[in-house]
């Protein structure tokens, strides 16, 4: 397969490495995003359950859905008639229609947070990293910042699998993101960013939030954050260098040849059902 090149002037870009098949990897994206909340509120009505959002939220405050018992506020209501079935479901798609340039985003304006959805905004692309038959990309375009929904649903699924999660920033960022976060089993196992907030919307009045949870993990090299402080705690060369302990850069996994039989799921007609 053939992909375009990256783009350079993109405001940011996140992705995940799972190491698992894609075959494996296509499914649980599939379960997850079934598990996803279908509805407003921090309960899934249906399952009587936390929703998969409300648990990542847990495992960040170290809390488990064990930890219960839950009891719904929710039960015996119903959803909202008006959003019920307003958003097309996933669809997957292969050959032709899956391929494209990488999946990112534009910057949103300065002090102004992730927002500016695009109509593709959804959009997922799961293709086998060239050279390396149990690992495992996936780009989408997260909506959080400081955590990853993507992940954490993919981990809860895939017991025992690494799944990380990066957020690299282009060109045309407005505020600095830089994430560094490590999935298994639907724990945050590890979590490094570096962010910054532009004080007042100008660039010149930016301050850093720099956060490292968790045990140092194999993919990081030693000494990878020596002498850093708040402000490049984690950037871009210091992602190349935790992808590199895989053998890989951002440029070649985003290459021409890095990525290959991708699959997409978007929201969109056309394509097939999501694997089951």
């Amino acid at each position: 397969m053939t992909m375009m090149s990256p783009v350079e002037n993109f405001g940011y870009q996140d992705f995940l490495l799972v190491e698992a098949s894609q075959e494996m990897v296509l499914r649980a994206l599939a379960e997850s995003l079934a598990d996803a909340e279908p509805w407003g509120g921090g309960f899934d009505p249906e399952n009587h359950k936390p929703s998969l959002f409300f648990r990542l939220l847990m495992r960040i405050m170290g809390m488990r859905a064990a930890d219960g018992p839950w009891n719904n506020p929710m039960a015996g209501m119903s959803p909202d008639p008006d959003m019920v079935g307003r958003l097309d479901v996933h669809m997957m798609f292969t050959g032709a229609e899956a391929e494209g340039a990488p999946l990112t985003r534009d910057a949103p304006p300065a002090n102004a947070g992730f927002g500016g959805f695009a109509a593709d905004f959804d959009d997922l692309r799961i293709s086998r990293v060239t050279g390396h038959a149990d690992l495992t990309v996936v780009e989408m375009r997260e909506m959080a910042s400081g955590m990853s929904m993507t992940a954490f649903g993919v981990s809860s699924v895939l017991s025992g699998a690494d799944v990380l999660y990066f957020r690299r920033s282009g060109e045309a960022a407005a505020e600095k993101n830089y994430d560094f976060h490590l999935y298994r089993d639907g724990d945050v196992v590890r979590r490094v960013l570096c962010h910054a907030t532009w004080a007042g919307g100008k660039e010149d009045g930016a301050w850093w939030e720099g956060i490292s949870d968790g045990a140092v993990t194999r993919y990081e090299p030693a000494g990878l954050y020596v002498g850093a402080g708040e402000a490049d705690l984690l950037d871009n060369r210091k992602i190349d260098a935790i992808l590199g302990t895989l053998g890989l850069t951002a440029t070649r996994l985003f290459g021409p040849d890095g990525r290959e039989a991708p699959v997409l799921f978007a929201k969109r007609a056309g394509g097939a059902p999501l694997p089951r």
